[in-house]
């Protein structure tokens, strides 16, 4: 009587090889945005697979990459209220208001569309 199991039918085997978490760390360090569902897409493996690669195996966290500005307090809000009331009041008196107004050179300032904490997340050790 032999004590090993003999190889069987059923739950396959574990797909945490070797090649599967080097596709996945590929993955990830080709972009560091890429989320669980395109890996979980691009190689074939399970989400739960693919979690515990990159949790256990790879010990990667996935961490917010933006600057979150804090938020204003009262006296701020106040501040800004008062300065755009003042300049509105302005414009209703004198319609070439704004026109009247003088900076000192033309920016250009690209378009700025800020993305969510949940968009700007990547995989980190």
């Amino acid at each position: 009587m032999s004590s090993t199991d003999l190889l069987r039918p059923g739950r396959p085997s574990s797909s945490r090889t070797n090649a599967n978490k080097e596709r996945v760390e590929n993955l990830i360090l080709s972009d560091r945005r890429v989320t669980v569902e395109d890996i979980c897409a691009h190689t074939g493996l399970t989400h739960w697979t693919v979690m515990r690669i990159i949790k256990q195996d790879l010990r990667m966290t996935k961490v917010s990459a933006c600057w979150v500005p804090k938020m204003l307090d009262d006296s701020k809000k106040e501040i800004r209220m008062t300065c755009s009331e003042e300049m509105l009041t302005r414009h209703h008196s004198d319609p070439h208001f704004l026109e009247k107004m003088v900076t000192m050179d033309e920016t250009w300032i690209p378009l700025f569309n800020p993305e969510t904490k949940r968009q700007s997340k990547q995989w980190k050790h």
